[in-house]
C-alpha cells in the first residue's frame, strides 16, 4: 500500500467565497430583503477583488440598495472567535485529531483497497457587512427582524453549506491507472468514479476557462458555527449637506467551520498482478533514493565504502521501499521472530495450468543478494525454513493472511514455489529471524542491529 497527500488549490474560489455567498444569501432570505439586494452584494477584502461600484448596465449604485462585504481571515487559532480545538487536539502545526479520526472517505473502491479522503483544518472568517437602504421604513423593518431573528452574539450552528474543489492531477491520475489495470474500458472512468464515490465525484467547468472541465468533489460542510453581532443600536444615516442619502445597517458575522486542506489517498502497489506504473508514483521510486540497503546487516555490503561501522542499520528492508504493508500480527510475532525484508510477489505462467511461480532468495530479491551465512542457514534448514522453531523463518501472505506452510514448497531451502493464480489478492514475501544465538554469530539483537558481523 502507498499514502500520499496533494494540497488543496485555490481555496478561496472554490470555498471561501461559496460558504460567504450562501450565508449572505441565507440572512438576507431570512431578513425579507432579497428582493432588496437582488444581483447587488459585494464582496471585497484580503480574499477578493474590490468590488464594482455599479449594475450590471453599469448605472451607479452609490445611492441603491445593496449589500457590501469584507472578508477577513482569523488565522490566528488563540485568536478565533469561536474556538472549538486546543492546541492539545492538533498533530503538529497541520492536522488536527478531530477531522482525522473517523473520517469516511469520498472515494472508496474495495476491490482494490482504494481510499480517498480529505482532511480538514478549522478556519474563522470575519464578514464586515453593511447593507444600504434608500428608504427609512425599509432600514428600519429589516433592523427590527434581525433584532429579533438573531440573538445579538448568540452562537448558531448550520449545516447545509455546499462547495465543490477540483481534484488534483496527480489523484484523479491514480484512479485512471486503477481503472484502466482492472481492465475496464477508458470511456467507463466517470461511471467508476461516481459508482465508488456515491455521486460526489462530478465535472464541472473551469471557473478560469469556459473551454476547460475538470474533476471536482463536491462538500457539505458537517458543522458551520456562526456569530451575528450588529454595530449599531438602529439604523444610521448616510448624510449628504444635512439630508440622508443611505440609512445602513452594520453587522460583523464570524464563521467558523473546516476547510479543506490536502486530500489523502491511500491505494495498492499491485492490482490484477500488475506492478503500478510509475505515473501513479507521484515520489522518487529510486532505492537508494530512501534506504541505502548496505546499511542492513542481512545483505551484502559495500566493501569499498569507508567508516560504513559508522553508519545506522534501518528496521526492515522493503521492496519496494516505499511499500506501506507492515507484516500483520501472526503467530510468527509471538514465536519471537522478526521481519527483516518484506516483498510484494506477483505470480508468473498464470496461463499453464500446472504453471507455478518460484522465488529464488538467492537473486530474486530486486538486485540485492542474502549474506552468504544466511543463504548457508536456509539450505542448511531446507524446507524447515516454512516452519516455526528454526532460525530463519519464510513466509507468504496473501493479502494481510499468512498462507499455510502446506500449500508452499521449499527446493534447496532457497528456492519457494507458489501454486496460486488468484490475481486479485496482493502478495508479500516475509524473511524474518528468531532471536537465538549460535556459534559466534549473534544475527538477532531486537531483530536489526549494525552491520558488523560480531566475531568472537
Amino acid at each position: 500500500m502507498l499514502t500520499i497527500s496533494v494540497p488543496v488549490k485555490e481555496i478561496v474560489p472554490h470555498v471561501i467565497l461559496p460558504i460567504s455567498q450562501q450565508f449572505i444569501h441565507r440572512v438576507i432570505r431570512d431578513l425579507r430583503c432579497d428582493t432588496l439586494f437582488k444581483n447587488k452584494i459585494f464582496f471585497k477584502g484580503d480574499f477578493t477583488h474590490p468590488s464594482k461600484s455599479t449594475d450590471d448596465e453599469h448605472n451607479p449604485l452609490i445611492n441603491d440598495n445593496r449589500l457590501e462585504c469584507e472578508i477577513q481571515p482569523i488565522l490566528d487559532r488563540k485568536s478565533q472567535k469561536n474556538e472549538t480545538e486546543k492546541a492539545s487536539d492538533t498533530i503538529g502545526p497541520r492536522f488536527s485529531i478531530r477531522t482525522v479520526e473517523n473520517k469516511i472517505p469520498f472515494f472508496a473502491d474495495v476491490e482494490t483497497q482504494t481510499f480517498c479522503n480529505i482532511y480538514e483544518n478549522s478556519i474563522t472568517l470575519n464578514l464586515s457587512c453593511v447593507m444600504y437602504f434608500k428608504d427609512r421604513n425599509a432600514a428600519y423593518d429589516v433592523y427590527n427582524r434581525f433584532v429579533n431573528l438573531y440573538t445579538n452574539g448568540d452562537l448558531m450552528c448550520v449545516q447545509d453549506f455546499v462547495y465543490t474543489i477540483p481534484i488534483p492531477e496527480d489523484i484523479y491520475t491514480i484512479f485512471f491507472m486503477i481503472h484502466k489495470m482492472k481492465g475496464s474500458a477508458p470511456e467507463d472512468f466517470m461511471k467508476y468514479l461516481r459508482e465508488n464515490s456515491n455521486g460526489y465525484i462530478s465535472i464541472d467547468i473551469h471557473r478560469n476557462d469556459l473551454n476547460t472541465v475538470e474533476l471536482v468533489v463536491r462538500k457539505n460542510t458537517c458543522k458551520v458555527l456562526i456569530q451575528l453581532e450588529l454595530n449599531s443600536e438602529k439604523p444610521t444615516a448616510d448624510k449628504d449637506n444635512h439630508a440622508a442619502k443611505t440609512y445602513n445597517i452594520e453587522f460583523t458575522a464570524y464563521i467558523q467551520f473546516n476547510k479543506p486542506d490536502s486530500f489523502f489517498i491511500r491505494y495498492p502497489l499491485v492490482v490484477k498482478n500488475q506492478m503500478i506504473p510509475a505515473e501513479a508514483i507521484p515520489v522518487p521510486v529510486s532505492q537508494s533514493y530512501k534506504q541505502p540497503f548496505y546499511m542492513h546487516k542481512y545483505f551484502d555490503i559495500q566493501r569499498a565504502l569507508k567508516d560504513f561501522e559508522t553508519l545506522k542499520p534501518v528496521d526492515v528492508v522493503k521492496f519496494p521501499w516505499y511499500d506501506e504493508w507492515i507484516v500483520p500480527a501472526s503467530p510468527l510475532r509471538e514465536m519471537g521472530y522478526t521481519p527483516f525484508f518484506t516483498g510484494i510477489v506477483t505470480l508468473d505462467n498464470l496461463n499453464d495450468p500446472d504453471g507455478k511461480t518460484i522465488i529464488d532468495l538467492e537473486s530474486d530479491l530486486d538486485g540485492r543478494k542474502l549474506r552468504q551465512e544466511i543463504i548457508d542457514t536456509l539450505k542448511a534448514q531446507d524446507k524447515l525454513s516454512l516452519y516455526p522453531e528454526n532460525q530463519f523463518h519464510i513466509a507468504l501472505f496473501a493479502n494481510d493472511y499468512m498462507v499455510e506452510p502446506g500449500e508452499l514448497d521449499l527446493i534447496d531451502g532457497t528456492k519457494l514455489i507458489i501454486p496460486f493464480k488468484n490475481i486479485d489478492k496482493v502478495y508479500h514475501l516475509v524473511l524474518s529471524e528468531k532471536e537465538i544465538k549460535y556459534g559466534s554469530f549473534n544475527f538477532a539483537r531486537g531483530g536489526v542491529h549494525d552491520i558488523i558481523t560480531n566475531r568472537q
